[in-house]
């Protein structure tokens, strides 16, 4: 773990994982051989008011399934999934935001291309800005205390967690130069921000549910070449995303940049555009 946390001062929760693994060092070959291209990150908001009874349902949940992890990449049964993905949905009161960045598309200001496998930390900081940009949002209008929020992120060979926070505040100052950014990560404070082994926080596998299921549309699986979507994941907790004018578009779900510039598969896109219409 990476800091000490004192769980009593703060009144909320961020935890937050990833799917698709931004570590590799190379572009996958569009056939399903190589690296995943996709970088999805999710966060998942919980009360602390909340925390007990959300470690009895995990715990539940792992004794029911008879398993020691509650990784979703650890059960292998689609219907074990299913079961765990229901169950959370239905008896666990979380808001939930996810970005989707692709390695092959997402470029800096200059037009150049963001991903470079020399410098893993440079992708994964520039993609979680933007999921805490709409972290920040979410704070300000729903009137929470920035000092009361506490921001736990999976610790992985992706995250320099001390450059992460140098990151956001130079990106705010930048930010602020310009009237429309007032408010721009003004609600995200560097020192509620921790980094800890996900074997060490129960409460991370709730972010790791939100981000696999999305990877399950986004990267899929692979026979002979041919890629197959499992939408049915994220469609079990759709409702706990963020909704701002009636819509989780750009406000719990962001693509980076736009949906159409992500290199998604067809059906993934009509997947998309098909909630899009009705979420």
């Amino acid at each position: 773990m990476t800091g000490t946390i004192n769980y009593d001062q703060y009144e909320h929760i961020v935890l937050i994982d990833e799917s698709g693994n931004s570590a590799y060092t190379k572009l996958s070959n569009g056939k399903g051989y190589g690296a995943e291209d996709f970088l999805n990150l999710s966060a998942v908001l919980i009360e602390k008011k909340e925390v007990k009874k959300i470690k009895e349902q995990l715990v539940y949940i792992k004794s029911v399934l008879g398993t020691q992890k509650l990784h979703f990449a650890d059960l292998h049964k689609h219907y074990e999934k299913l079961f765990y993905l229901k169950t959370i949905s239905e008896n666990i009161n979380f808001t939930a935001f996810a970005t989707i960045s692709n390695k092959k598309t997402l470029r800096d200001e200059n037009g150049k291309l963001a991903y470079d496998p020399k410098n893993i930390p440079s992708y994964y900081h520039k993609n979680l800005i933007f999921l805490f940009e709409k972290l920040s949002k979410y704070v300000y209008y729903n009137k929470i205390n920035p000092n009361k929020i506490l921001f736990i992120i999976e610790n992985s060979k992706s995250l320099s967690l001390e450059e992460f926070k140098h990151y956001i505040n130079k990106v705010r100052r930048d930010k602020q130069k310009e009237e429309r950014w007032k408010y721009y990560l003004n609600n995200i404070k560097e020192e509620n921000i921790y980094a800890i082994e996900k074997e060490d926080e129960i409460l991370l596998t709730l972010a790791d549910a939100v981000a696999s299921s999305i990877y399950h549309v986004t990267c899929g699986k692979y026979f002979d070449g041919q890629q197959i979507i499992e939408p049915r994941y994220m469609y079990m907790l759709l409702r706990h995303f963020y909704k701002k004018d009636n819509s989780i578009f750009n406000a719990g779900l962001k693509f980076v940049h736009k949906i159409e510039n992500v290199g998604l598969s067809d059906e993934a896109l009509n997947f998309f555009q098909k909630i899009k219409k009705s979420h």
